[in-house]
């Protein structure tokens, strides 16, 4: 339980007496053993969070025990909101005269005031992104933003628009939020240009999700003292596999090379499958400036031609890409696979790397199919391909057996001229090179995941939840009403009814 858990239990101890704030600091500390300091600064932030209040009288009161809840108003701004509480199924209705200035996005407490789930804003806890992108426009009442974010206009005064015109694209803060019918207002603080600039649309895009573009120059420091290539010192204690047949496999236009594999036929008979992950973490250690950079941004933002990457180019796409011919430091996991698919030995280390090639996706899949052309160009690699797709096959199959489900869902790739305008749509095709390293890297993390769920150390999972019944029953009411047979929910809801469900949506054109 963390320091902060342990403190709120104390909190809602409805017998607990203090005088004032330093008597409650002074009480915690002798009681669970910390510092006065530690038990005042995880007080604060558990009053800045919101879990809980301070009354007038310097009282700290959870909002469980004032009958609050803490969530996010998860709808664009009409005259009415709703709140999503995480736990609660339904969203909470905020009436148009309750919503106490709060906009989409905003974190609040509320309190419940009626049944059907009506509440009331109490209190703001964290205010959304204020800064909004929208298009200057004229109605009888006067200067307004449009914005996608709001389906309210953000009004303007004219001292506020700043040399902003009519059909001008710009950056709007929002200065007032009113708690009541009226609109929105606002101030202009940047003209982006015309709204029918193209070149300007991208530029609108990272403004209006307030996409951080550059590093703090404390990253930027950091992130100048780490060496352009692996040093003697930080190759020790790894195990050394420069001088194994290790390769990528990404698309065409992929920037950063994260991960390799490679493989071996055991004399057993078994597989030896490496997957080797970019050690990102040995130059991006916890709680640094490139650490807390990267955690605001928490990914990487992909735009048509262009990326706002989550580190430095210097590292994503340097010292952290595995690039081919060059040293890198990675995470390696081997997996021994029988002939039945099944992990049946693993070893995870920390090593030192250099691919062989970087091959696309359509390149392997030429020499899948005995392209005579690739397969002469890789003649030296292509048995290892041969026998990347034979283990590829056998993992399917036990998959399959298994009970996992094959979801074909098309993504759309966009086809852009040099003005940057989308003169084409088509499906992004998926080959069975992409499946083959999309099995090896589900094998890596369920190998991982085991390992550690073995060891008994606290980890990071991924999981979807099941469906509920009542989610599914709608979705069979929906495919009902397009034509398709009635389907019956069986007693026992498991993956092989999925697969049944599936397979009888594919004979359709729905």
């Amino acid at each position: 339980m963390t320091t902060q858990k342990r403190i709120l239990e104390i909190l809602k101890d409805k017998n607990l007496r203090y005088k004032n704030l330093q008597g409650l600091y002074s009480l915690i500390s002798k009681q669970l053993d910390l510092d006065k300091d530690v038990v005042e600064k995880s007080i604060k932030r558990l009053i800045q969070q919101g879990e809980v209040l301070l009354s007038k009288n310097n009282k700290v009161v959870p909002i469980e025990m004032l009958k609050l809840k803490k969530g996010e108003v998860a709808n664009k701004s009409r005259d009415y909101l709703f709140v999503r509480v995480k736990g609660v199924a339904r969203d909470f209705f905020i009436p148009s005269d309750k919503t106490g200035g709060a906009i989409s996005g905003d974190i609040v407490l509320i309190k419940q005031i009626g049944g059907n789930n009506e509440a009331e804003v109490v209190k703001i806890v964290e205010k959304a992104n204020r800064h909004v992108v929208g298009v200057v426009k004229e109605d009888e009442i006067g200067t307004f933003v449009e914005a996608d974010r709001f389906t309210k206009p953000i009004y303007i005064k004219k001292s506020e628009l700043n040399g902003a015109e009519k059909n001008d694209l710009v950056v709007v803060e929002i200065t007032y939020q009113p708690s009541n019918r009226s609109a929105l207002q606002g101030r202009v603080e940047e003209i982006l240009g015309k709204a029918d600039d193209k070149a300007i649309l991208e530029q609108a895009l990272i403004k209006d999700h307030n996409i951080p573009t550059s590093f703090s120059e404390e990253a930027i420091k950091q992130c100048e003292e780490i060496g352009e290539s692996v040093s003697e010192r930080e190759k020790q204690g790894r195990l050394d596999l420069t001088k194994e047949i290790i390769f990528t496999i990404d698309g065409a236009d992929a920037r950063d090379l994260d991960d390799a594999v490679s493989i071996k036929k055991l004399e057993n008979g078994h597989y030896e499958l490496g997957v080797h992950i970019a050690d990102v973490g040995n130059y991006v250690k916890m709680d640094t400036p490139l650490d807390s950079d990267a955690f605001l941004r928490g990914t990487s933002v992909y735009l048509p031609d262009n990326v706002i990457p989550m580190l430095p180019k210097k590292l994503s796409n340097g010292i952290c890409s595995l690039s081919p011919n060059v040293e890198r430091l990675a995470m390696s996991v081997f997996m021994e696979i029988d002939k039945n698919g099944r992990v049946v030995r693993h070893k995870i280390t920390e090593s030192v790397i250099k691919s062989v090639q970087r091959f696309t996706y359509d390149e392997v899949f030429a020499i899948m199919n005995g392209n005579k052309e690739m397969c002469e160009r890789y003649a030296h690699l292509k048995e290892h391909i041969y026998l990347m797709q034979e283990l590829s096959n056998i993992i399917k199959k036990d998959r399959e057996k298994r009970g996992s489900l094959d979801f074909e869902m098309a993504e759309s790739q966009f086809s852009l001229n040099e003005q940057g305008e989308v003169v084409d749509v088509f499906p992004r095709v998926q080959n069975e090179a992409h499946n083959l390293i999309e099995r090896f890297m589900v094998i890596c993390n369920e190998t991982v995941a085991r390992h550690f769920e073995e060891m008994g150390v606290p980890f990071i999972y991924r999981v979807h939840e099941k469906p509920t019944k009542e989610s599914l029953q709608k979705v069979l009411d929906f495919i009902e009403g397009l034509g398709i047979n009635k389907i019956d929910i069986p007693k026992k809801i498991n993956q092989e009814f999925y697969k049944k469900f599936l397979q009888i949506l594919k004979k359709t054109a729905e």
